[in-house]
């Protein structure tokens, strides 16, 4: 029966979803250390990655130090998708020429306002960015991450139960939190 039960909740963890802690402050002010994320695996598969989705990813070469064999996880928010060109002009993200509306984003983590070169992506290439602009490891060092790195769109922040809410796609495809 324990072997039963615990096949049962890898399946679910492989493949439904599973929930992640925050460590960091990459996603200010969306998202906070020490919450707790609902993440689904199954949107992956169902709906694709949109533009403005939270997501926990994997970076290329990146491991726990003390388990060189399991992969670090970490939470961005897509701006980039496949065949795009992602270029950043003083700190405003614009695709294929476009400047790119952020309303997720803080001025308060968005301060330092540096640009990079354009960059177009491949096939199988998604650029991802930390909402806390000024203090976020993401593709504009690592570069962008293949479908492969990406384990799950964040649906909701379930821990602590005061800041619980939805993270869902907003009509203009970018994300929108609501307090439950």
């Amino acid at each position: 029966m324990t072997l039963l039960l615990l096949l049962v909740v890898l399946a679910v963890r492989q493949y439904v979803g599973m929930p992640i802690r925050v460590k960091g402050n990459s996603m200010l002010s969306t998202l906070h250390s020490g919450e707790v994320l609902l993440v689904s695996r199954v949107a992956l598969h169902t709906r694709g990655i949109q533009r403005g989705d939270v997501v926990i990813c994997h970076y290329p070469g990146r491991y726990w130090d003390r388990w060189r064999l399991v992969r670090q996880s970490f939470v961005k928010r897509v701006v980039g998708l496949p065949g795009e060109t992602v270029e950043i002009i003083e700190g405003v993200v614009h695709i294929n020429g476009e400047p790119v509306e952020e309303p997720y984003l803080d001025e308060r983590h968005t301060r330092r306002r540096a640009s990079m070169p354009a960059r177009v992506l491949g096939d199988d290439e998604y650029f991802v960015l930390g909402d806390n602009r000024d203090s976020s490891n993401d593709s504009r060092r690592i570069g962008p991450i293949r479908s492969g790195d990406l384990v799950g769109v964040v649906t909701r922040v379930v821990w602590p139960l005061s800041a619980r809410r939805s993270i869902r796609p907003a009509e203009s495809g970018f994300m929108e939190n609501d307090a439950l």
